[in-house]
């Protein structure tokens, strides 16, 4: 999801077998503040979820008190939530819901921020998905950006000297 939105050329890329280049940091699951924690009756971390075509790896899965799915997303730095962390975890939301309803998810910054899983949320996840998914099968991506010089993948990259990026 990450990918697609820094620049859906990097799907591309990968479909070729290029390999996530190195970290420069990896950042550590932050712990839950008591205050969030003491919300729900049940919380597990570092939850894997699957729901083909998507698969990732939740920091949080809570149960509130009416048997709702939250996932919860932890993120350095301060600030609002950004699109693609918005994204990230509407993916988490929408993987979550082969275990209960979700009604909405947490990224927790600076504070925590929730962020409800509306129709429309959930509309443009698919249309994501399905672009993601049609870039896997070959097609071209819809668009490339221009930040090549600060992507790890751009020597993989099929369209950085093309007219497309």
């Amino acid at each position: 999801m990450k990918h697609y939105l820094y620049c859906p050329g990097i799907i591309a890329a990968k479909r070729i077998g290029a390999e996530e280049p190195p970290a420069e940091y990896l950042s550590e699951r932050r712990p839950l503040p008591p205050e969030l924690a003491a919300g729900y009756s049940r919380i597990e971390a570092e939850v894997p979820l699957r729901r083909p075509p998507l698969r990732g790896v939740a920091d949080y899965i809570a149960v509130d008190k009416w048997g709702g799915v939250v996932p919860i997303e932890t993120k350095a730095g301060p600030g609002p939530p950004t699109t693609p962390e918005i994204y990230q975890l509407a993916a988490y939301m929408w993987m979550a819901e082969t275990r209960g309803p979700v009604r909405y998810g947490i990224l927790i910054k600076d504070k925590p921020h929730t962020i409800p899983y509306t129709s429309d949320l959930a509309e443009a996840l698919m249309t994501i998905i399905k672009n993601i998914a049609q870039i896997y099968a070959g097609r071209d991506p819809p668009y490339v950006t221009r930040r090549c010089a600060s992507c790890g993948y751009a020597r993989h990259c099929i369209y950085k000297n093309t007219s497309r990026a």
